[in-house]
C-alpha cells in the first residue's frame, strides 16, 4: 500500500478499500475523486504525457514545433 514505483512523469500508487457487493465501482470512483482533491489542495499537478512533432525546416533554416497534448477533455 502507498507509493509504489517512480516512472518518467508518473509515480504509481496503490490502495486496496474494501466495498460492499456491486459497490465497487462507486467506492472506487469516490477514492479517485478524494485523492484528486487531495493533490489539488497540496498543489500537485498530474502530469498528461505531451509530443512533439518538427516537419522539416522552414526557408529560414528553423523549425517549428507542433506540440500534441493527450490531456483528457473534460
Amino acid at each position: 500500500m502507498g507509493l509504489d514505483k517512480f516512472y518518467d512523469s508518473a509515480v504509481l500508487i496503490k490502495g486496496r478499500i474494501k466495498s460492499k457487493q456491486i459497490k465497487q465501482w462507486e467506492t472506487g470512483s469516490e477514492y479517485l475523486r478524494r485523492i484528486k482533491l487531495a493533490f489539488d489542495a497540496s498543489g500537485i499537478e498530474i502530469p498528461f504525457p505531451h509530443r512533439m512533432v518538427y516537419f522539416g525546416e522552414s526557408g529560414n533554416g528553423f523549425s517549428q514545433p507542433e506540440i500534441e497534448s493527450k490531456e483528457p477533455s473534460a
